[in-house]
């Protein structure tokens, strides 16, 4: 749940063990946190791909803008083209 790993010993006792939970480090304590459920994980990937969902659909509205905005742009030359014949 924290991060402990089951350590089993040669005497048939268990022991559990974590690479910031040394001794004489009360610094680093702080940085021993619970980890997050399956399901508060699947909460933020589903979070962080709706994000990306979104920054993709603002990129594909971007560029079917600019796409539109060329069209025009060719109309209008077209139709100059056309004056000029």
């Amino acid at each position: 749940m924290y991060g402990f790993h089951k350590i089993a010993q040669e005497d048939r006792s268990i022991s559990f063990s974590h690479p910031q939970f040394l001794r004489d480090s009360k610094e680093l304590l702080g940085s021993i946190k619970r980890k997050a459920s399956k399901k508060e994980s699947e909460l933020e990937i589903n979070t962080d791909a709706q994000e990306q969902l979104q920054k993709n659909i603002e990129t594909f509205n971007n560029r079917l803008s600019l796409l539109e905005q060329r069209d025009k742009d060719c109309d209008w030359l077209r139709a100059e083209c056309q004056k000029l014949q």
